[in-house]
This record gives structure tokens, C-alpha cells and sequence, in this order.
């Protein structure tokens, strides 16, 4: 008795897109915040691309001006 076997092909397909990698050209944020220290628990900070500026303490921020 002889047996026989016949391949099965099947394509397998997905619904999934591939995603392209992002790709960043801008500044990061971290480069864009400047800090000046005006005692040992306060800092000042200044953001550069919006002019926005932060007095720091250890209780949190306060926004002194904000274009």
C-alpha cells in the first residue's frame, strides 16, 4: 500500500500596514528650556522658542510671563 502526500499551499496575508519610521528635525524639548538658579530651592526657567518663563521652587511653578 502506497501513500501519497500532496503539499497544502496556502498564502498567508495580513491587514497590517508597516509603519515608517519617524523621523524628527525639530529641536528636542529638553535643548529648549534654558535654567538659571537664583538661590538653593528656586530656579528660573526660560523657554527659548516661546519666551515662556517658569520661577521654579520646590512646591512647584509659576508661570511669570507666558506669550
Amino acid at each position: 500500500m502506497e501513500i501519497k502526500y500532496k503539499p497544502i499551499v496556502r498564502g498567508f496575508t495580513t491587514n497590517e500596514t508597516k509603519s515608517e519610521s519617524q523621523q524628527m528635525y525639530g529641536t528636542p524639548e529638553s535643548h529648549v528650556w534654558e535654567m538659571m538658579q537664583t538661590s538653593s530651592a528656586s530656579v528660573v526657567t526660560l523657554n527659548k522658542k516661546t519666551g515662556e518663563i517658569r520661577f521654579v521652587k520646590t512646591s512647584g511653578y509659576e508661570v511669570i510671563r507666558q506669550k
